[in-house]
């Protein structure tokens, strides 16, 4: 009976440690699969010390041309040295690139066809993967080797954050009454204005049940609509999309509606940064990780409450209650916390960001160089109705 037990836990053994061998070699091909060996020529190119650098832009941005003039040149700092970084559309310089940006704005504004040979193909998406026109689809991403993205497994990390959040006054240099209230009991008094605003012209219902959401909050308080969605109130001529502007309609209010069109990972848009520059509490409709890009304490997040009319309830009651509203901006008054939240925010252009990684890619030790795997916005992104109750 003991010899049997003991037999039985042997097999045991040996099944499981031929079941992990195979999950590992599965998982080494899987992973081996995802790469590329070097050409010759991005091998030379990986020998070599830092230099001056050409990035290609391979289409158009949003589908319009993305640069003003066919070229430009940043200075780029590594390692304590400066170094010239040319973007440019000028196809005389495309041999002489080492790098080709794309933006996901779909294969029709691809020029030249990606992957060029010899050179590392990236792509940029600005958008949530909810939007991608190109990273979605299997085809089209492995034509990459990089991307660069919102979320944190990109291999270039971009945001939305706003440098001119370094400068805003923080520690002794905050007061609460001066930089944030006056500004607010002005507007209240000489303009009548709504409790908070919402500056949104994307319309679409497929994402984000931002749009009825928004229909049911209005009935219970009073929002100053911008954009053209569920617009009450007009901005004349250019004044809608003139970025100051948008900046001091903010600050009349205590809140300002952040909703995002999708709830995809780490997805925040400029909306956010926005309203801590302008000083106003944002109330925050994203994926939950979204939350983590700002600073504690310092945001309304909607999937904290049951129903709309909670939200709108909380809100009219911190209206009320200047000391409750008050301690959404004790952030401000917490220095170090607020340089260290700063810090986690690269304060180099996109393109010396690329610079750096390329360099630092050259460094690694090995011959290969991966190729992209598709996003799957059906199981990374949430399902709003889920998040949000209206």
């Amino acid at each position: 009976m003991i010899f049997q037990v003991s037999l039985n836990r042997k097999n045991f053994f040996v099944v499981l440690s031929v079941v992990l061998l195979l999950y590992f070699l599965v998982l080494l091909y899987v992973n081996l699969s995802k790469l590329d060996t070097l050409s010759p020529a991005l091998l030379a190119v990986k020998q070599q010390p830092p230099k001056d650098e050409i990035i290609f832009i391979g289409g158009q941005f949003m589908h319009t041309d993305y640069l003003k003039t066919p070229i430009q040149i940043m200075q780029c700092s590594y390692q304590g040295k400066e170094y010239n970084v040319t973007i440019t559309t000028d196809k005389e310089l495309l041999k002489d690139a080492n790098m080709v940006l794309y933006f996901d704005d779909g294969p029709d504004t691809f020029n030249p066809v990606p992957p060029v040979k010899d050179k590392i193909n990236m792509v940029c998406l600005s958008e949530s993967i909810y939007n991608t026109h190109c990273l979605g689809e299997k085809e089209c991403a492995n034509r990459f080797n990089w991307t660069i993205s919102l979320p944190k497994d990109s291999d270039i990390r971009i945001h939305y954050f706003m440098n001119s959040l370094r400068l805003l006054p923080v520690g002794d240099s905050f007061d609460f009454q001066r930089d944030v209230m006056e500004t607010k009991i002005k507007a209240k008094r000489e303009e009548n204005v709504g409790l908070a605003s919402w500056f949104t012209s994307y319309c679409a219902t497929e994402g984000s049940n931002r749009i009825h959401y928004m229909e049911s909050l209005m009935k219970y308080i009073k929002v100053d609509s911008y954009g053209e969605c569920l617009n009450n109130i007009e901005l004349q001529g250019e004044q809608r999309f003139n970025t100051t502007k948008k900046f001091l309609e903010i600050a009349k209010r205590k809140f300002y509606f952040s909703f995002e069109n999708s709830m995809c990972p780490e997805y925040l848009s400029e909306k956010a940064y926005q309203c801590l520059n302008s000083n106003v509490v944002p109330v925050i409709m994203a994926h939950p990780s979204a939350t983590k890009l700002l600073p504690t304490g310092s945001y309304i997040y909607v999937g904290d409450f049951s129903s709309s009319k909670e939200l709108a309830d909380y809100l009219v009651y911190l209206d009320q209650n200047d000391e409750m509203y008050k301690k959404y901006f004790a952030y401000r008054k917490d220095k170090k916390n607020y340089e260290q939240w700063i810090k986690t925010f690269s304060d180099k252009h996109m393109y010396c960001d690329i610079f750096t990684h390329f360099q630092e890619w050259k460094l690694t030790p090995n011959n290969y160089i991966s190729t992209i795997q598709p996003y799957n916005k059906s199981i990374e992104c949430l399902d709003p109705n889920g998040l949000f109750k209206i």
